[in-house]
């Protein structure tokens, strides 16, 4: 018998044994075993993922001798013939190539003949999607009403293709991209039987390589093994498919980090000396970012590694060579060159251009770093530090706490008593006043009503204020808002306080007018107590009132 490539030799004869598409093959072993068998399937997905080989061992369940049955006997004389692809009841046809619509008239009179031998004549069309238009229209009536014994099983790479009268006639069913842990063990059976020695390191690259693709990473190892002889290693399948060595990833990434343009010169002459295709180059080098991203982001990168121990220890080491907004410029810049190849230009040149750009690239500076930097030339006052976050999510601990990670870094005031009680006059005089201004800036309307408020006693590190008692200063002094506000007056006072508030029945609510910020042509408290509405959506998203304008609207004012 002549030779028999790896995915023909190890194609799946059983649902059993279809990889990674439990979903689909328990939902059709249940069909058969109630009787609930349709007339038309629409099997999608990716290639080498499984959709010809199930449309297969679904007409061996329901042609077998004992079926139909979710597990085919695969030694009957129906089983034999359709595993050997020679049964007259299974009909296979390349969409692709009988996509005119005489092929489908052709179908449409052998579907009113019986099956020669086996219970159903099943039709099996692969890429259907190539089908012509007309062709589909002439499928539609035949596939809406087929014979009793006529069974259709559509195969394609591109469902968004078929029109819509053909895909509500059909039970649809999706094949899902097979996972790298599945690949990798299908390769591994495969080494075993074959006697093949090959290192978990270069299996693993195999299998990423075949990009989700089971029959393409058997394809990719067939190739190794026509080139192997002995071990295989991850150098040998680097050789033998053309692909860049790790070790030189490592060493580029080395280059651009110490800005060395010269490295980096003869690393691309290296690599164009070697025959290595610039695209895939720049795919793996994406890639090689992608994981220095995930080892500076991830406390734990070897789930999400595919390598060696070796080499994900090479990656942790190097996790601070680039920031996260580094490394997403450099993979820009790719991702432009790639673009750029596509569209004619010179690899070799483009290369050189795009990697001595990345090595003289400067390292990210946030906005608020630079206006940090200019206040310092110019001796103002710090600006807040940015927040701490990854790619991941938020590295702040508090950020749950929405009130407090608004909070604005205010200038500490120098204490003019440092040594003395709380209690002195800076609570109550020109001081109070200034931080209540400043804290304008974090919560307008809070700031606001502060000032109504009086400070009644001042000792042992409390500050208790007093309000009129129709403020509902209960009520709008929350948790978080108390928080936020020590906060600030500890910034500002340069000491932790502790905030106490009462009420005060012979306190008056009206304030004279000159209290009134010039930006408010009514009190902020006023336009919520009588906008419930409005009250709702500053307290839900944690808003402040920043300006209120009478508008005339002939005659009528509306705040």
């Amino acid at each position: 018998m002549s030779y028999l490539v790896l995915a023909r030799k190890l194609r799946p004869l059983t649902f059993d044994e279809v990889v990674a598409q439990e979903h689909i093959t328990e939902t059709l072993k249940n069909a058969i075993r109630s009787g609930r068998i349709a007339h038309a399937y629409l099997f999608c997905g990716t290639r080498g993922t499984g959709k010809t080989t199930t449309a297969r061992i679904l007409a061996k369940a329901l042609n077998c001798k004992k079926g139909p049955t979710p597990e085919p006997c695969l030694k009957c004389v129906n089983c034999k013939e359709i595993a050997s692809s020679s049964s007259m009841d299974v009909i296979e046809i390349d969409a692709a190539s009988n996509t005119s619509v005489d092929d489908i008239r052709d179908l449409r009179e052998n579907v009113r003949y019986a099956p020669a031998g086996g219970r159903y004549k099943i039709y099996i069309i692969d890429e259907v999607h190539r089908l012509s238009g007309a062709a589909f229209d002439a499928l539609l009536k035949t596939l809406e009403e087929p014979p009793d014994h006529v069974i259709f099983i559509f195969a394609t790479t591109e469902p968004h293709n078929l029109p819509a009268t053909i895909l509500s006639r059909t039970q649809r069913y999706d094949f899902r991209r097979i996972p790298l842990s599945d690949i990798t063990d299908s390769l591994r059976r495969a080494s075993d039987s074959e006697g093949i020695t090959i290192t978990d390191d270069a299996l693993a690259l195999v299998a990423r390589k075949g990009d989700g693709s089971l029959r393409d990473a058997l394809s990719l190892f067939e190739q190794i093994l026509a080139y192997a002889d002995g071990e295989i290693t991850i150098e040998l399948i680097t050789d033998a498919l053309g692909l860049v060595d790790l070790s030189l990833l490592f060493e580029l990434s080395d280059a651009i980090h110490n800005h060395n343009s010269g490295a980096i010169l003869d690393l691309t002459a290296k690599l164009t000396k070697s025959g290595s295709d610039v695209g895939q180059f720049l795919i793996d080098f994406q890639e090689h970012l992608r994981n220095m991203l995930i080892a500076s982001t991830v406390p734990e990168p070897e789930q999400f590694i595919e390598l060696s121990d070796l080499y994900i220890k090479r990656y942790i080491d190097n996790k601070d060579y680039f920031s996260y907004s580094d490394i997403m410029r450099m993979v820009k810049v790719i991702s432009d060159l790639r673009q750029q190849l596509k569209e004619g230009a010179e690899p070799r040149i483009f290369l050189e251009m795009a990697l001595l750009k990345l090595a003289r690239m400067d390292t990210t500076a946030t906005l608020t770093e630079v206006l940090q930097k200019l206040s310092n030339l110019s001796g103002g006052s710090q600006a807040p530090p940015p927040p701490s976050s990854n790619l991941f999510g938020s590295g702040n601990a508090q950020a749950g706490k929405p009130d407090e990670k608004r909070s604005l870094k205010l200038t500490p005031a120098i204490s003019e008593n440092p040594a003395g009680d709380p209690g002195s006059a800076e609570f109550t005089g020109s001081r109070w006043v200034s931080f209540l201004n400043e804290y304008t800036q974090i919560n307008g309307m809070l700031s606001i009503m502060l000032k109504r408020g009086k400070v009644r006693q001042v000792n042992n590190n409390t500050l208790r204020l007093t309000f009129p008692p129709d403020m509902g200063i209960g009520t709008l002094m929350t948790p978080d808002k108390v928080r936020q506000l020590e906060t600030s007056i500890e910034e500002h006072f340069g000491r932790r306080i502790k905030l106490k508030f009462d009420t005060d029945p012979n306190m008056k609510t009206d304030q004279p007018k000159t209290t009134l910020d010039p930006r408010f042509d009514m009190r902020p408290e006023d336009l919520l107590k009588q906008n419930p509405d409005v009250k709702k959506i500053v307290e839900r998203y944690d808003g402040k009132i920043t300006s209120i304008k009478k508008i005339d609207t002939g005659g009528k004012d509306n705040g």
